[in-house]
C-alpha cells in the first residue's frame, strides 16, 4: 500500500476509534493520578487502550509506581500520544510506528517503545559530522527560545508562555553531569558513555515535557521527575542506531569496560 495512503488510512481509523471508545461514553471527571482533574473530558486522538504509559513511572507517597489511572483523558499529550519526547511528524513521511497525528502535528505511536525509536532517530538526525553537540544545541532545536510553549499561539503571543530553553538546557545538561554547552558523547552504539547519555537526556525531556505535576517527587527537596523503564530504552535505541558496538549495555563488564 502507498505509505500516505496507508498514514491517512491510520488516521481515520484512529479518528474513528477515538469517536466511538470516548464521545459515547460518560465525560471523564476525575482521575485517578496526581492530577485529579482530566487534561481532556473526551479527547479526540489518543494511542490504543493498553499501551498508553507503559514503562512509565511517576512518584507516589515516596515510591516509584506504574501510572495508576491510563485513561486517555487523564493523560498529558506525550502520554497520551505514547510519544513520551513529543514530537512531531516530519513533512515527509510519518515515523515507522506511527499511526496518527494530531491538530498540531503531534505524533502518535501504537507503543511506547516506538515513540522512543523515533525520539531516537530524531536525536541520531541532529548529529552531524564534526558537529558537537551541547545541551543547549540540542534544546534550542527542541524547544527554540522564539516559540511558544507546545507550540500554541504565535510567537510572542504564547498563552502557555514562551519555550524556557535556557532552563531546560541547564537541567538537561545537569542530568549528565555536564554544563549547558559542553559537547555531548550522543553514540547510543556507545556504552561507555553515549547510550547513558541518552537514557538521562529523555528521562529530564520526557519529565519536562509530561510535567512535574503529573510525575512527582521523591520528597520536598527532590526534584519532580518521571522514570522511564531501561529496558524498553536499550530496545528502542537498539532499533533507532543499532546494538551497541560490543555487549549488552546490561552487562557492564562486557560492555563499559572494553577499550
Amino acid at each position: 500500500m502507498n505509505i500516505r495512503l496507508f498514514f491517512l488510512s491510520s488516521i481515520i481509523l484512529l479518528t474513528f476509534a477515538s469517536t466511538n471508545s470516548y464521545c459515547n461514553e460518560t465525560k471523564i471527571k476525575s482521575c485517578g493520578n496526581l492530577v485529579t482533574t482530566p487534561y481532556k473530558s473526551s479527547p479526540k486522538f489518543f494511542a490504543p487502550d493498553g499501551s498508553r504509559g507503559e514503562g512509565v513511572s511517576i512518584w507516589i507517597n515516596g515510591q516509584l509506581k506504574p501510572i495508576p489511572d491510563t485513561r486517555a483523558g487523564c493523560l498529558p499529550i506525550p502520554l497520551r500520544y505514547n510519544n513520551i519526547g513529543a514530537i512531531k511528524t516530519p513533512k515527509r513521511a510519518p515515523w515507522t510506528g506511527q499511526i496518527g497525528k494530531d491538530d498540531k502535528s503531534h505524533a502518535i505511536f501504537g507503543s511506547v517503545e516506538q515513540g522512543i525509536t523515533a525520539w531516537g532517530l530524531w536525536m541520531k538526525n541532529r548529529q552531524k559530522p564534526g558537529v558537537k553537540n551541547s545541551a543547549f544545541s540540542i534544546m534550542s532545536l527542541y524547544a527554540p527560545p522564539d516559540d511558544c510553549v507546545g507550540s500554541i499561539g504565535i510567537f510572542p503571543d504564547c498563552p502557555f508562555g514562551i519555550n524556557p530553553t535556557e532552563e531546560y538546557a541547564a537541567r538537561v545538561a545537569a542530568a549528565v553531569k555536564k554544563q549547558p554547552n559542553d559537547p555531548l558523547n550522543l553514540d547510543a552504539t556507545d556504552c561507555k558513555e553515549g547510550r547513558d547519555v541518552l537514557y538521562a537526556l529523555l528521562q529530564e525531556i520526557a519529565s519536562f515535557e509530561i510535567g512535574g505535576n503529573f510525575c512527582g517527587k521523591e520528597n520536598k527537596k527532590s526534584k519532580t521527575f518521571c522514570s522511564i523503564n531501561r529496558e524498553i530504552f536499550d530496545k528502542a535505541m537498539d532499533t533507532a542506531y543499532s546494538p551497541v558496538k560490543w555487549g549488552p549495555c546490561s552487562d557492564p563488564a562486557e560492555a563499559h569496560e572494553k577499550e
